[in-house]
């Protein structure tokens, strides 16, 4: 029988270790910042049934992920608009949350089959919240007074994140086609985002604790 830590990939170490670093330092988080803590572990757990489902017949982790991509964004816009002073910035943090969960119930309408993933879904809401960081992004470093480095590594880390997820998935299954070895190289940049975010995470809750 397989178990749970059986095949784990070097990207999920990292979330993990960010997890359980956020979870050791929780009472040292604001409210606000501890949402983090949520989508770390949301991650860690997503990751691990996608890895143990992958030689199983049913296609579980299109399923997790079809479900997971639009609760993050949703958590991670209402994140910025929550920390922001800017009215403007947190109009275009609401519009763009309105627009995540339309895109993705679009996908599902679309594809029908839940157990597909929906790969161009997931990059247009992808963008739209990589769009928004750094939008957020600038505005914090720019104009607001108080300043959480933990809020600036996730803006950073999730702009980082979603641009390399986006090119990768945009090129991944056209160049895995022609050349699996070179589609393997390209999809290594979706991984190289997340574990950017994870990183970034990490610096910044070390930096707050030091």
């Amino acid at each position: 029988m397989e178990s749970i830590f059986d095949n784990i990939l070097w990207t999920e170490w990292v979330c993990l270790a960010a997890a359980i670093l956020y979870t050791i330092c929780y009472k040292k988080l604001s409210n606000l910042e501890r949402w983090i803590v949520v989508l770390l572990w949301s991650n860690v757990l997503a990751d691990r049934i996608a890895s143990i489902n992958l030689n199983s017949d049913y296609n579980l982790s299109g399923i997790i992920y079809n479900q997971l991509a639009p609760f993050q964004r949703a958590v991670t816009l209402l994140i910025y608009y929550a920390y922001l002073k800017s009215v403007k910035i947190k109009k275009l943090n609401l519009i763009g949350l309105v627009a995540v969960l339309c895109i993705h119930a679009a996908g599902w309408a679309i594809y029908g089959d839940v157990s597909v993933f929906h790969r161009d879904i997931f990059i247009y809401s992808g963008l739209i919240v990589a769009v928004l960081s750094y939008l957020t992004l600038q505005e914090i470093i720019l104009n607001q007074n108080e300043i959480s480095t933990v809020i600036i590594a996730f803006c950073m880390g999730s702009f980082a994140y979603l641009t390399l997820m986006a090119s990768a998935h945009s090129a991944v299954e056209l160049i895995y086609e022609q050349d699996k070895s070179m589609g393997e190289l390209v999809y290594l940049g979706n991984d190289i985002g997340y574990a950017i975010w994870s990183l970034s995470l990490i610096t910044a809750i070390l930096w707050r604790i030091r």
